[in-house]
């Protein structure tokens, strides 16, 4: 049996990596906790409502990705907040990601599914979905870059029967 000896410089030279290439391969967490909803324990947990309507689970074969997504039900106009701040960095670029359903008719709301990302109390991104382009799942992935580092918040506003949300994401997708 041979044994191969490598200078401890070379090994070095073989592993060493720029900052450039640390930073493309780093993977930043998902700040939404259970937002694919597969914890039926905490399902709706981290969700607050304002408004007439209920939080519920569906059925196995509903959902997006996985066996469960939120259902949203209203009655007449309803809000639904993430309950957690989301922790930002100035200068950094994030993700958003969710897929939604809708079903059912519309109340005479702001929207059929108006979804807010608001910082230091100004909206800094905002999604309108009607039912004309979700009556099958649409599922989107929006960008923002912060200009702040205080938190964010996530807060929908639904106006229609039944609501399907699955799959939300929020993460940071670059370093600064």
């Amino acid at each position: 049996m041979k044994k191969v000896i490598f200078p401890l410089a070379a090994v070095l030279m073989m592993t060493a990596c720029s900052k450039s290439d640390l930073e493309d391969e780093m993977i930043f967490p998902d700040q939404v906790r259970n937002g694919t909803f597969e914890d039926i324990e905490l399902a709706t947990n981290y969700w607050t409502t304002i408004g007439e309507g209920s939080l519920g689970l569906s059925s196995d074969d509903q959902a997006f990705q996985g066996l469960h997504a939120m259902t949203i039900s209203p009655i007449g106009c309803f809000e639904v907040d993430y309950n957690e701040p989301l922790n930002v960095e100035e200068g950094a670029t994030y993700e958003l990601s969710f897929a939604t359903k809708i079903t059912g008719y519309s109340a005479v709301c702001l929207a059929e599914f108006y979804l807010v990302l608001e910082q230091d109390g100004e909206s800094i991104l905002e999604v309108n979905i009607g039912q004309g382009t979700a009556l099958d799942w649409d599922h989107r992935v929006l960008y923002v870059r912060m200009d702040s580092s205080s938190p964010v918040y996530l807060k929908i506003f639904a106006g229609s029967e039944m609501i399907l949300l699955d799959q939300v994401q929020f993460k940071r997708i670059s370093s600064l």
